[in-house]
């Protein structure tokens, strides 16, 4: 989108990346999730991306908080029973 310079956006990703090593853990997709997300991608109501939906599957088996600023996927979490966080802005 060009609003940050090189060296910015450089800067930017490597604080992401620290934070990200010291406060998140990684988890790895089984082909059970990606059964689980085709089954909440069909419920149409809830507008669904798959890779939302991956990521629900994944929280769901692993009784991990997602945590999220899109509301939409908020509401999907509840409905799935997955415990959903919404930052403070």
């Amino acid at each position: 989108m060009r609003r940050l310079s090189a060296a910015d956006a450089d800067a930017r990703l490597s604080e992401f990346e620290a934070w990200r090593a010291l406060a998140t853990s990684s988890a790895d997709l089984h082909a059970a999730d990606a059964r689980l997300a085709y089954v909440f991608i069909r419920r149409f109501e809830l507008g669904l991306r798959a890779p939302d939906a991956v990521h629900l599957a994944m929280a769901r088996r692993l009784d991990a908080t997602l945590v999220t600023f899109d509301r939409r996927l908020a509401r999907a979490e509840a409905a799935f029973g997955v415990a959903v966080t919404i930052p403070e802005t």
